[in-house]
């Protein structure tokens, strides 16, 4: 048989020889067929203390029906019983004893040999000595019974202790031989007997090696099984750490763009409101055409901006999508009129066919999601059209945005909704956009649940189609179009704006813009220098604008608290004068916080046109509350 094979029951081959060589084990191996024996050994033992009754009972069961056992007889089998009770209980305690402390591989070998002299030696000799108990008797019948019954124990014993098999060893011999020599010093024709014993002792040997490699097998597997399950382990802790090494980058970039960007929008938000007034003062057609070339340049830069702004936004989490039931076709109409343009520059038809399909998600990020898409086809459409067709199914709407455009190779579809990855753009063309519209599309349908896949054939066109779920049902009269904004009337001509803002530059450009507005300004570094210049008597505010970020930790929330207090205090106005943020940092917390006192909240930079729109809302709707 070959080391290591595991034979079924009734092919069992002899190795005599290997019965009694001890190949080294690894200390692993050897320590988990130890423990094997001590957690078997208990109910071993309790069979011994059986077995050892059950001899007893035989003994004078024979002794009644035949010739009576003398004294010494007596007195010898009690010593010999006592004794056997006596180890086996001694074994059971260091069995107990073992389990309980559960020792390591170290001390694991130093209870086994423990256990080897206990089971092994010393119980194999006192079963042995059984011999001389019975040989004594000179009954044929108590030595056929000793016989069977000791051949009986000795191959127990040895299945039972067979997955180590030194113990095995030690209590096959030392039963055996003890019983050997007692048949060979009571009479001279016991040889034969002790001779097939003794034959017996290498079967039983030979069967608990046997035993041995089939727990060494499995002890094998085990192992390796554990050493699997291990590196296992190993391999998803290094991918988890992988990943949240990944999570971290891809944070910390996110971070990093929000801050970049926040200290880039400081100065292009000055930039912005000075050009809106140069703007209002300028006549001259020549200084016009410069303010122009001015404008677009700046606008390029704070289209790159507010690109920036969206991804890290999204990056970062603060993007809350706002539900609301609306009209899709009415988003089309707006988007027809805002894309047509850019199209028609092209020569390219744009095309809208949509159902009145009343959805129920965020119109902003939705609206956001089709724009880019739409801009993109046009981008990367030479000739034909761009077309948008809308329908439902099953509750889910579906939104095709298809092109007859340049197409995408087969090995660039998941690229192009990489961050900065561009198709046919190696030169970093800026009028081709800036690689950032597809990645802001992929995590804002992330956000909204929204499903998108892409179709594409090179040189025919691309086809994007938006899964979108939360159709609501279709309403018995549509009402106007809550998106579209009123026409406000100019309430700004001699209205007094306070603004908080600790940047010189933008102070002073927002002071210009305001005044061209017709509005009276009254300006502050921080929220107690805006209590004093309300002290002085100059003006009470009719609007406060406030920076999010103030000197010594303060925040824009904190200042328009203060200042509302005062106001509130000294000239009991109520309700609460409007005020706006303006701020140029994307952290969710501090959206989170603009949010939860329903503060409007207005991203850097912001054009004279937005700030102008913004505020003239505001004050119209907080003269309406006045009134009413």
């Amino acid at each position: 048989m070959k080391r290591g094979s595991v034979d079924l029951p009734g092919e069992l081959d002899m190795d005599w020889h290997a019965a009694f060589r001890f190949a080294p084990l690894p200390r692993e191996v050897e320590c988990k067929q130890i423990e094997i024996v001590f957690e078997g050994s208990i109910k071993s033992l309790v069979a011994s203390l059986i077995a050892m009754i059950l001899i007893v009972g035989g003994i004078l069961l024979i002794s009644s029906t035949g010739t009576p056992m003398p004294g010494w007889a007596w007195i010898s089998l009690a010593i010999w019983a006592s004794l056997i009770t006596a180890f086996s209980i001694r074994g059971i305690l260091i069995v107990r004893r073992y389990l309980k402390i559960k020792p390591d591989l170290d001390s694991t070998r130093a209870w086994g040999r423990r256990l080897a002299i206990n089971d092994g030696l010393v119980l194999g000799i006192l079963w042995g000595s059984l011999g001389f108990v019975v040989m004594g008797l000179r009954s044929e019948h108590h030595v056929t019974f000793a016989i069977a019954a000791l051949a009986l124990v000795t191959m127990a014993g040895a299945g039972s202790k067979g997955p180590w098999r030194p113990i095995a060893v030690l209590f096959v011999i030392s039963t055996t031989s003890v019983f050997s020599i007692a048949l060979l010093v009571q009479s001279s024709a016991n040889p034969i007997l002790a001779a097939g014993f003794l034959l017996y002792a290498f079967t039983s040997l030979a069967f608990a090696r046997q035993h041995q490699h089939v727990v060494r097998r499995i002890i094998d597997l085990n192992i390796e099984n554990e050493h699997l399950l291990k590196t296992a382990r190993e391999s998803m802790l290094a991918l988890e750490e992988a990943k949240m090494a990944a999570d971290q980058a891809n944070l910390a970039k996110s971070r990093f763009l929000a801050a970049v960007s926040h200290d880039l929008r400081q100065p292009m938000h000055a930039i912005s409101l000075y050009l809106a007034y140069l703007r209002s003062i300028v006549s001259d057609e020549v200084a016009r055409a410069a303010v122009d070339k001015v404008e677009g340049a700046a606008g390029a830069m704070e289209e790159l901006l507010s690109v920036v702004l969206d991804l890290s936004k999204v990056s970062l989490g603060a993007v809350q999508p706002a539900e609301k039931v609306f009209d899709f076709r009415r988003m089309c109409e707006e988007l027809d009129l805002q894309l047509a343009p850019p199209a028609a520059e092209k020569g390219l038809e744009l095309a809208f066919s949509a159902e009145h399909i009343m959805l129920r998600t965020d119109p902003v990020l939705l609206e956001r999601i089709v724009r880019n898409l739409l801009l993109n086809a046009i981008r990367y459409t030479n000739e034909g059209l761009v077309r948008v067709h809308a329908t439902t199914h099953n509750g889910v709407a579906m939104i095709h945005i298809a092109d007859t455009g340049v197409g995408i190779k087969l090995e660039e579809r998941e690229r192009v909704f990489e961050e900065f990855y561009q198709v046919n753009n190696p030169e970093r063309d800026r009028t081709k956009g800036m690689g950032l519209g597809l990645a802001i599309v992929k995590q804002l349908c992330q956000v909204l649940g929204i499903t998108i896949r892409l179709k594409s054939q090179l040189g025919k066109g691309t086809v994007v189609r938006l899964s979108v779920p939360g159709v609501a049902a279709p309403a018995s009269g549509l009402g106007p179009d809550e998106s579209a904004q009123e026409c406000l009337p100019d309430c700004l001509s001699g209205a007094t704006v306070l603004v908080i803002e600790d940047d010189p530059l933008v102070l002073d450009s927002m002071e210009l813009v305001l005044a061209s507005f017709g509005c009276h300004v009254l300006s502050s570094t921080n929220g107690a220098q805006a209590l004093e210049r309300i002290a002085a008597g100059e003006r009470v505010p009719d609007i406060i604008i406030s920076d999010y970020r103030l000197p010594n930790g303060e925040t824009g929330i904190d200042a328009v608290h203060l200042v509302r207090h005062r106001l509130h205090e000294s000239f009991d106005i109520e309700p609460m004068t409007p005020a706006v943020l303006i701020t140029g940092n994307t952290s969710p917390e501090e959206l989170a916080h603009a949010m939860h006192y329903k503060l409007p909240v207005l991203y850097k930079p912001v054009g004279g046109a937005a700030l102008r729109r913004t505020l003239s809302s505001l004050i119209d709707a907080y003269r309406r509350e006045l009134i009413s």
